[in-house]
C-alpha cells in the first residue's frame, strides 16, 4: 500500500471530535450545509418514492440508499455521493430502459473508484455491466479493481468482454496480455500482445511483453529484437537492463555496458498511460493522491494531464501550500517554479521544504546570493540537510568563498553518502579550489559507484592525464 493511501484510510479510521455548537453569527458556509442537507432530504423523499411505485433489484435499491460512513468522507465528497445517487433516481424514474440506469450506476461507482471505495465501487460495476452490455468501461474498470487486489482469473474473462466491446482499445489488450502471462497461458499472451501491437507497432509496453515471454522461452534472439524496439520507442530503465542480461547472456561485454549505462540515464518504469482508469482522477477528493498524480503525470510527459489535475487540487483546496509545492516540482518556467514556492511561503511561512526548493530554483537560475539567506532559513526550519547543505556550499562557491563551501558539502556528503550527485559537486569545488589531489580522489569515490559516469571520468582524466 502507497504511503498516500495509507495516510488517507488513517484518516478514515480517525474517530472526529463532534464540534461544540456555535451561537450566532452562523457559520460561513451555513448556506451551503442547509442546501446539503435540503439535497439529503429530497433524495431519501425521493428514493423512498421511485422504491415504492417501481419493483427494483435489491442490489439497485441498495445503491440508492446506502453509501460509505459520512465519517471517512469530506462534505465536498458526501454531497458529490448524494448528488450521484438523485442522478441515478431520476434515471429511473424517467423510464428510459435499462441502459441508462446502467450509466448512472457506472458514473456512481467511477465516483466510488476515483475516491477508493472499492467494495461500493465493484458492486456498483456488477450491477452496471447487467444493465448496460454494451458500455466496455464497466468490465474494465471493475478488471482494474480486482486486479489491484491480487485477483487474475475473474480478470481475464472481464478484459476478454472488455476487448470485445472496445477492440481498438490498446491499454485493455496490454492488461489482457499481462495478466494471461501471469496466469502462465503464454500462448493466449502472445495472442493479446501481437494484437497490441498491431493496434500500435510502436507501443514499448507490448514489445516488452513479448520480451518477458521470449525469456521465459529461452529464446534470446528475439527477446533482443522486442528489447531493442522497447528502448527505442520507450527508453524505460528495465527495457534496458533486461537487454543488458541479454548481451551477458550473448558475452558481449560491451554492449552488455552500454545498455547499463543506458539504464541509468532511462526514465523509470511507469505504468503504461490508460485514459479510462487516469481520467477517474478528475473525480478524486483526496489532495494527497491528486498532488502525487501532478508529479507522476508531469514525469512521464504528460503535461496536460498533470495541468487538468492540479486545477483540481487547487480548486478542491486553494490555500494548500502542497499545492504550489507541486505546481514548483513540476513547472518547467523558471518565473512559474519560483513563484509557485514563493505562493507556498506567503500561505505558510514556517515551511521548511518550500524555503529549500525556492533556495535550490534561485540558484539553479543564477542568482547565489539571493539564494543563500533563503537555503539557510531552510536549514534553520529543519528541512532536508543533506540536498541543502549541498546547494549551500554551491552557493557559496559561486562567491568565491570555496573553504566554506567545502565545509558544506562535507557535510551533505556525509549526511548521504549513497548520493554520486553529492560527491561530483563535492569534487568539483575541489577542483575549483586548487584541491587537485582532494579531487582526484573524490572523482575516484564518484566512478566506484557510478562508472557510467561520464563526465566524472573526463573530469578526472583533465586532472591525472590518465
Amino acid at each position: 500500500m502507497s504511503r498516500y493511501k495509507e495516510r488517507r484510510n488513517a484518516r478514515r479510521n480517525k474517530t472526529r471530535a463532534i464540534p461544540a455548537k456555535k451561537p450566532w453569527p452562523l457559520p460561513r458556509n451555513t448556506v451551503a450545509i442547509i442546501g446539503f442537507l435540503a439535497l439529503v432530504t429530497l433524495t431519501i423523499w425521493g428514493t423512498s418514492y421511485v422504491i415504492a411505485r417501481w419493483s427494483l433489484p435489491a442490489e439497485l435499491t441498495k445503491l440508492m440508499t446506502e453509501a460509505p460512513d459520512s465519517v471517512t468522507m469530506s462534505p465536498a465528497l458526501a454531497l458529490a455521493v448524494t448528488q450521484a445517487q438523485e442522478l441515478l433516481r431520476l434515471e429511473i424514474q424517467s423510464s428510459q430502459g435499462n441502459a441508462k440506469v446502467g450509466q448512472a450506476v457506472g458514473r456512481l461507482a467511477q465516483l466510488y473508484q476515483a475516491n477508493d471505495y472499492n467494495d461500493f465501487a465493484a458492486t456498483a460495476y456488477e450491477l452496471a455491466i447487467q444493465l448496460d452490455e454494451i458500455e466496455p468501461r464497466w468490465p474494465y474498470l471493475l478488471a482494474s479493481l480486482r486486479q489491484e487486489r491480487g485477483e487474475s482469473q475473474s480478470v481475464t474473462g472481464l478484459l476478454t468482454t472488455t476487448v470485445g466491446l472496445a477492440p481498438d482499445y490498446a491499454p485493455a489488450w496490454l492488461k489482457l496480455a499481462d495478466n494471461q502471462f501471469k496466469q502462465g497461458d503464454r500462448s493466449a499472451s502472445r495472442t493479446s500482445y501481437e494484437q497490441l501491437l498491431t493496434l500500435a507497432p510502436n507501443y514499448s509496453y507490448g514489445h516488452l511483453g513479448l520480451a518477458r515471454l521470449a525469456l521465459a522461452e529461452n529464446n534470446w534472439e528475439r527477446a533482443q529484437w522486442h528489447l531493442e524496439q522497447s528502448v527505442l520507442h520507450g527508453g524505460f530503465d528495465a527495457a534496458y537492463r533486461l537487454l543488458a542480461s541479454v548481451h551477458e547472456h550473448f558475452n558481449r561485454p560491451q554492449a552488455m555496458e552500454a545498455a547499463l549505462a543506458g539504464a541509468d540515464t532511462a526514465s523509470r518504469f511507469a505504468p503504461a498511460p490508460d485514459q479510462w482508469v487516469d481520467e477517474l482522477l478528475l473525480q478524486s477528493f483526496d489532495i494527497d493522491w491528486l498532488l502525487m498524480n501532478v508529479s507522476r503525470f508531469a514525469y512521464v510527459g504528460s503535461g496536460e494531464m498533470a495541468r487538468a489535475i492540479f486545477t483540481r487540487a487547487q480548486q478542491l483546496d486553494p490555500d494548500n501550500p502542497e499545492v504550489y509545492i507541486v505546481l514548483g516540482e513540476s513547472s518547467e518556467s523558471p518565473a512559474d517554479i519560483q513563484r509557485a514556492f514563493r505562493t507556498a511561503i506567503s500561505l505558510d511561512p514556517e515551511h521548511a521544504r518550500a524555503h529549500a526548493l525556492l533556495g535550490e530554483a534561485v540558484l539553479r537560475y543564477g542568482n547565489p546570493a539571493e539564494a543563500e539567506p533563503i537555503l539557510r532559513k531552510a536549514l534553520d526550519l529543519g528541512t532536508d540537510p543533506a540536498t541543502t547543505y549541498k546547494n549551500l556550499g554551491l552557493a557559496v562557491a559561486r562567491t568565491g568563498r570555496f573553504d566554506e563551501a567545502i565545509v558544506h558539502l562535507r557535510r551533505a556528503v556525509t549526511l548521504s553518502p549513497e548520493i554520486v550527485a553529492f560527491h561530483y559537486s563535492l569534487a568539483t569545488i575541489l577542483r575549483a579550489a586548487g584541491l587537485t589531489n582532494e579531487a582526484v580522489l573524490e572523482y575516484r569515490h564518484v566512478l566506484e559507484r557510478q562508472p557510467s559516469h561520464g563526465q566524472a571520468a573526463k573530469d578526472l582524466q583533465d586532472l591525472t592525464g590518465q
